[in-house]
Order: structure tokens, then sequence, then C-alpha cells
């Protein structure tokens, strides 16, 4: 059975996962460095910079689960490729949609319905039976 779109999906999805966590660690290391200056020139938001400290290690859990969503997804593209293991890859589908769905705020609404589409084709769709004449 052809399993293509489950894959495209999949794919498409794994890469969304990696483009944001590249653009959060991108974007936290530019505001760390960007912020430190201002601090260390106005002694009186000393305040402002723990607060800020402490959003920016708030900021890597949203990185970590898009990485370890597309980790899933890229296991689940391989367990679907070549129909080796569907319900297998659905489920791993499922786990990368979750980890990927609490960042709804974010864009992360993009990649879980992927991951969802391509699990609930992974447990819907049949093998064909060949027909016994």
């Amino acid at each position: 059975m052809n399993r293509t779109f489950e894959m495209v999906l999949g794919i498409i999805g794994m890469v969304a996962d990696f483009g944001m966590a590249v653009i959060g660690v991108l974007s936290v290391f530019l505001l760390s460095f960007g912020f430190d200056g201002l601090f260390s020139a106005y002694p009186s938001l000393e305040p402002l910079s723990q607060l800020f400290q402490v959003v920016t290690v708030f900021i890597w859990l949203p990185i970590i689960s898009c990485a370890i969503g597309g980790m899933l997804a890229a296991i689940a593209t391989y367990q679907i490729a070549g129909n080796k293991r569907p319900k297998l890859a659905g489920g791993l589908f499922i786990a990368s949609a979750l980890l990927s769905s609490w960042l709804l705020f974010t864009l992360g609404a993009f990649q879980s319905i992927l991951y969802v589409v391509a699990a609930i084709m992974c447990f819907v769709r049949k093998e064909d039976e060949p027909s016994q004449v």
C-alpha cells in the first residue's frame, strides 16, 4: 500500500517543528545578548533583568518540545515508509501532535494538525486484501 500522503504530511510537520525550534533558539540568543547591554547600562532596570531571565528559562520548554516532537515525527515517518508499521507510526504522530499542540498560542497548530491527519490516515487506511476467486 502506498503511504506517500502520510509521509508528506509527516515530513512537512517535521520541518515545521524543527524550523520553529531553530527560530526559538535564535530568538532566545538574540534577545539575551541584546538586553544584557541595556540592563548593564541602566542599573534601575535590575528587577526587569531578573524577570527577563525567568522568562528566558520558560521559553526553552516549547523549543525542547518542538525538537522532541520533530524527532518523534521522524521516527514515525521512517516507520510508515514501506508500510512497515502503520499503527506504531500513527501512535507516534499522535504523540508528536500532543507535544506540538500546547504551542497553540504560537504557530504550533499547523504541524499538530498535519500530525493528526497523518495519524488518522495511518489508523484508518487498510491494506487491500487480494480477491480470492
